[in-house]
């Protein structure tokens, strides 16, 4: 069974739980790799003394919701999209769980970002 979630066109296309952990880890290594050479960059751009403008990739980290299942109930924060009763459909193969000796730890991964209420966006 397929979560769905609308995407940027309207249309619903399937969502699974694993594959957008998967996404969300490629998009940390994206990220990462980002910040890296934008910094190398702005030492390149420092020893040469060429003046550019400020850019900075935005902090980021990589978090799982998740709570040892009581009585095989989990319950998902209503911010992830994601109800109990959805969760408990999909099949073994398609939650994202962790064995911990004898508890079942069930999650959902985040992509959380550093609020930037204090930016004014410019075109």
């Amino acid at each position: 069974m397929a979560l769905r979630k609308p995407s940027i066109n309207g249309d619903n296309l399937p969502m699974f739980i694993l594959a957008n952990r998967d996404q969300l880890v490629k998009e940390v290594i994206t990220l990462g790799r980002a910040e890296f050479f934008l910094d190398n960059f702005n030492k390149e751009c420092e020893n040469d003394g060429v003046e550019i403008s400020e850019f900075k990739v935005t902090d980021f980290i990589l978090a799982r919701e998740g709570t040892a299942c009581v009585n095989d109930r989990f319950e998902p924060s209503p911010a992830s999209g994601v109800d109990s009763a959805h969760y408990l459909a999909l099949s073994d193969a398609e939650k994202d769980e962790i064995t911990s000796g004898t508890a079942v730890i069930s999650s959902i991964t985040w992509l959380l970002e550093r609020e930037r209420g204090d930016v004014e966006l410019q075109k």
